[in-house]
């Protein structure tokens, strides 16, 4: 049994995909949307900024769609048939996910061969690593469609999350759309997992809310939503300067942004400062 034997659903207008592949998300993350490695790949399905930026994913300051499970879940669709297209094959497609397009392409040029297993078979042809994903993939597929036959038929599965959309006008906190919302903090964050500094970014946004609690967002937003407005750092700008010209401690203005490491700070970033009306 491969990928092939699998259910097919029309994922996208271009890929139409064996349902096997979502297992790829949990030997690359344990499904964990927030993973990330030593070597810079995060979310579900661990794409580098690189690769995410190429296929659509949002990645600055603000937000990390890398994280988000139904965009980078998108984007990751796009990139595995692209890869599909190009080789073929599910097992060296599953390689060159793994090792990358080029590291696949240059091992088959060597071996002048389009057999994922006979490059498997050569020291020098495909990484280890690779040699032992493909397999992997392929078996824990296997039982995640068999759990009965071994022995997982006890595992509980979880509920999906159940959510309402709503436009967050400008930033806001995601302790301030918890308290517009009445729900907690720790559901707002799981449910918005591409917020890196624990606010919306300073533009309008849509975020997510628990099952029944847009309403009541939309309602108390006005009671709820932060004075604060929208600046761009200029060249030779310090953070004490941008405060001060704002009102603001140094340090208010760094628990407003989220700023941890001041090197992130560069000329041309949108940082949110007080903006000073009353409401």
């Amino acid at each position: 049994r491969d990928l092939h034997s699998f259910p097919t659903r029309r994922s996208s207008d271009l890929a139409r995909l064996p349902l096997g592949l979502v297992y790829i998300s949990m030997i690359e993350s344990g499904f964990d949307p927030l993973d990330h490695s030593h070597a810079g790949a995060v979310g579900l399905w661990q794409f580098m900024p690189e690769g995410g930026r190429i296929y659509g994913l949002r990645i600055d300051y603000w937000i990390d769609e890398r994280r988000n499970p139904e965009k980078a879940t998108e984007a990751f669709v796009h990139y595995i048939a692209d890869l599909k297209e190009r080789f073929g094959g599910w097992p060296l497609t599953l390689a060159a996910f793994n090792a990358g397009y080029g590291a696949v392409l240059r091992a088959m040029q060597k071996y002048n061969t389009n057999d994922y297993w006979e490059l498997c078979r050569h020291e020098d042809g495909l990484p280890w690593e690779t040699t032992l994903y493909v397999p992997k993939a392929m078996a824990v597929a296997i039982v995640g469609e068999n759990r009965r036959l071994f022995g997982y038929e006890d595992v509980a599965v979880e509920r999906p999350y159940a959510f309402d959309r709503v436009t967050v006008p400008s930033s806001m906190s995601v302790a301030a759309m918890a308290r517009a919302a009445g729900v907690s903090v720790a559901e707002l964050t799981a449910l918005n997992p591409e917020l890196r500094r624990n606010r919306t970014p300073p533009e309008p946004w849509q975020a997510r809310v628990p099952r029944g609690a847009g309403a009541r967002f939309t309602a108390a937003y006005e009671a709820q939503r932060e004075l604060v407005k929208p600046f761009v750092v200029r060249f030779g700008e310090r953070l004490d300067d941008i405060a001060a010209a704002h009102g603001m401690s140094p340090r208010e203005l760094r628990a407003l942004n989220g700023i941890d490491d001041t090197s992130e700070v560069r000329p041309g970033l949108t940082l949110v400062v007080a903006d000073g009306r009353t409401p």
